[in-house]
Order: C-alpha cells, then sequence, then structure tokens
C-alpha cells in the first residue's frame, strides 16, 4: 500500500499524492521546541515521516497524538510504530480536543509545522 494508491482510492481521505521524504521531515521539525513539549499533536500524519522526526525529537515522558482521517493509513501507521509515547487516532481534526483532553504545546499539520505554545 502506498500513500498514492491511498489518494486514488480516497481523493477525499488523503491529503498528499505521494509522500513527504525523511531529510525536509527533519529539517522542518528542527528548532521549534519539540525537545520541550509534553504534548504534541500530528494532524495527518498519513505514511509516517513527520511522526518519525517528530518522535526523534520528543523527550522520553512526551506523548505525540496523530489523528488520521484515512483508516487504512491510521492502520498501517498503528501497526508499523512501536513507540509508547505514539497514540494513533483515526478520525478528524475537527475531534482533536475530544481525543487529546488537554492543550497540547504544539500542532503538526501534514508536514507544515507551528510555534511552540499552549494551543
Amino acid at each position: 500500500m502506498s500513500i498514492t494508491t491511498e489518494f486514488l482510492r480516497r481523493p477525499l481521505m488523503t491529503g498528499a499524492v505521494a509522500a513527504s521524504s525523511r531529510r525536509p521531515a527533519y529539517a522542518m521539525t528542527e528548532g521549534i521546541g519539540l525537545e520541550r513539549a509534553r504534548l504534541v499533536a500530528e494532524l495527518g500524519p498519513g505514511t509516517g515521516v513527520f511522526t518519525d522526526a517528530i518522535l526523534a525529537r520528543l523527550a522520553p515522558g512526551a506523548r505525540l497524538v496523530a489523528v488520521e482521517l484515512n483508516p487504512v493509513l491510521a492502520a498501517r501507521l498503528s501497526a508499523t510504530r512501536r513507540d509508547t509515547r505514539l497514540t494513533v487516532v483515526q478520525g478528524s481534526a475537527a475531534e482533536l480536543a475530544a481525543v487529546v483532553g488537554e492543550p497540547v504545546d504544539t500542532v503538526q499539520l501534514c508536514g507544515r509545522r507551528s510555534a511552540l505554545g499552549p494551543l
């Protein structure tokens, strides 16, 4: 299964035609304070390239909640990542507050970064 295949099958549930690459993901997560974050939300993690970059920067006690609309991508991400700091949720970004249940320190949006700060 590729993200391109998922885009063709479910274009309204898949935000990218091609997967991101590791180098831009690590560059885009640099310098935004993920090392200080307690709770990070990632919206639209897709195949998990940015998920991996975020997890590489998070402190051991921090949490990452990844919300993916596409059920196939959410299941694959959940099945292939064993990091206990990661929670994968199949759902909509509109459900973020209910899913997380507390303020997040930063939000990663489908490869776009936000500044560290309470949301």
